[in-house]
């Protein structure tokens, strides 16, 4: 019984000594390591408390791109947070410049150009200036790129929405497609024969590119053979990349295969080529025609993300209606 007692005793006093050895050592009032390594950063509000916190600014004259990048953030502003960014062109802004901004394109502030300026044509970049939120590139195509790093970026905590005030992005050398290069093109345009949608919007793509080059692309259907050539494929073609790139619902695409350098337009075939024209450089002075690889993937139209899904269960009929509107049928469905 004494024998445990004392064994208890040590055990006790050897815990204390140890604690006052730790208590020791945390006398030199250094900071930790972890806390060097990773300091915490301070934070740019874009929205917070159920409002915006900065306004999106563009140029007077703006661009299909500048637009369609405004519409982006509002989309996505609305999605995370419900609220939406306050808008005004920069002659409208100028007349309160003590309000944070968004700012998209060639403004005519001077944050703006001075950040187009450090750019190669083929670039974008994001920086954090002031307490402004700086969206600069060298063609107008790319602020639909630069748009989607920033949203990547962005983050969502509390109910706000922010990054980091020393944020900074600029892009690599973004690659392109080209489809046509001086006047001459080695591209087809295939279809699915069996959509008769997908062959009048091949015949739309088609006139799409000579408008703008003066080159008149092939047309062939899927079921011929490989055609040896590059290939714009509109539809569910019996080409394995449109069946890898194929969308569901109401969604719709305009991929890029790196390796045979193809495009494939898929799912919602009207919504496919809108978006692909929309895309698209052209040069008519000196016939070309160019898309930039980092603007394609798969996308969904306005509207269609706030389509409610009923618990897991998928939709048993999806169509487009007039005004812009969705009809959705549900079938098997409890109350």
């Amino acid at each position: 019984m004494k024998t445990t007692k004392l064994c208890r005793l040590f055990s006790f006093l050897l815990v204390a000594a140890l604690l006052l050895c730790g208590c020791h050592n945390n006398t030199n009032n250094e900071v930790p390591t972890e806390s060097i390594e990773n300091p915490s950063r301070e934070m740019l509000y874009l929205a917070k408390d159920g409002a915006t916190v900065l306004r999106i600014v563009y140029p007077l004259v703006s661009n299909v791109a500048i637009n369609e990048t405004v519409a982006e953030l509002q989309k996505e502003a609305r999605r995370r947070l419900g609220v939406e960014f306050s808008t005004a062109s920069d002659k409208v802004a100028e007349r309160n410049k003590d309000q944070a901004c968004i700012l998209i394109g060639n403004t005519s502030f001077d944050a703006s150009a001075d950040a187009i300026g450090k750019l190669g044509k083929d670039q974008f970049s994001i920086t954090v200036q002031n307490g402004n939120i700086v969206i600069a590139a060298g063609n107008e195509q790319l602020y639909v790129a630069a748009v989607k790093q920033l949203l990547l970026d962005l983050t969502v905590s509390n109910g706000a929405l922010c990054i980091p005030i020393d944020y900074s992005y600029i892009s690599e050398v973004q690659k392109k497609c080209e489809i046509v290069v001086n006047g001459t093109s080695d591209y087809v345009i295939v279809y699915d024969h069996q959509n008769k949608m997908a062959a009048e919007c091949a015949e739309t793509v088609q006139e799409t590119i000579r408008i703008v080059t003066g080159i008149t692309l092939p047309i062939k259907r899927d079921s011929v053979v490989a055609t040896g050539m590059k290939e714009i494929l509109v539809g569910n073609t019996d080409r394995n990349f449109s069946q890898s790139s194929a969308c569901g619902y109401m969604d719709y695409g305009v991929f890029y295969d790196k390796e045979r350098q193809s495009i494939a337009l898929t799912g919602q075939l009207d919504f496919a080529v809108d978006k692909f024209s929309k895309m698209i450089e052209a040069n008519g002075a000196n016939g070309a025609l160019a898309i930039y690889t980092a603007l394609l993937g798969g996308f969904t139209p306005d509207g269609y993300g706030t389509i409610p899904s009923f618990r897991e269960a998928k939709y048993d009929f999806l169509a487009t209606s007039d005004y812009n509107s969705y009809y959705v049928i549900y079938n098997n469905a409890t109350p």
